[in-house]
């Protein structure tokens, strides 16, 4: 240890060229391992490349060998595919924006979010019939809870710790029930 101080006292560009030793060796070790990674992913690349490259000629050689009449019914599949894809992304994609409308919607009328699971989005017209008959079902599940409450002889919950009169009065006033 004391050695380490003398020669850093007699020689200071000595210490600095250990002290950057370990940067170097820490960038060294940086560098390597993304020279690693980028030939990782640059033979995966060529692999997909090759495998893609093959099918295709593959596909080639396959028309090549087929009659006039082979090559149309291939085509003809073929355009059938992707108009079926095409239809499946475009009924995803419709869903996805009706489930979206349905979930504004529902925010908008102060309903829990949780009932988009049920709303019908098969089209946008049963779908905002399905958040019309949610609300109402939903409004009428409240009110029959509330007067069940009412019923029972639970009063609402007093304002002013318990002795009548403020706000809970007003509201036993407004639903009818008296002082």
């Amino acid at each position: 240890m004391e050695e380490n101080a003398i020669a850093v006292a007699l020689n200071p560009d000595a210490a600095e060229a250990r002290a950057e030793a370990p940067r170097e060796i820490i960038w060294e070790e940086i560098a390597k391992l993304v020279e690693q990674a980028v030939e990782r992913r640059l033979a995966s690349l060529r692999k997909e490349f090759e495998e893609r490259t093959a099918q295709v000629r593959a596909e080639t050689e396959r028309l090549a060998s087929m009659s006039e009449s082979e090559r149309l019914d291939y085509a003809a599949e073929a355009a059938r595919q992707r108009e079926e894809q095409l239809a499946r992304r475009e009924a995803e994609l419709n869903r996805r924006e009706l489930r979206a409308w349905a979930v504004d919607a529902l925010q908008a009328r102060d309903l829990p979010r949780e009932l988009e699971t049920l709303v019908n989005c098969a089209d946008m017209e049963s779908c905002a019939a399905s958040v019309d008959a949610l609300e109402k079902v939903f409004r009428e599940a409240v009110q029959r809870g509330v007067d069940e409450r009412i019923r029972r002889g639970r009063s609402l919950p007093r304002s002013d710790g318990g002795a009548q009169g403020g706000m809970t009065r007003r509201m036993r006033m407004a639903a009818g029930l008296g002082e």
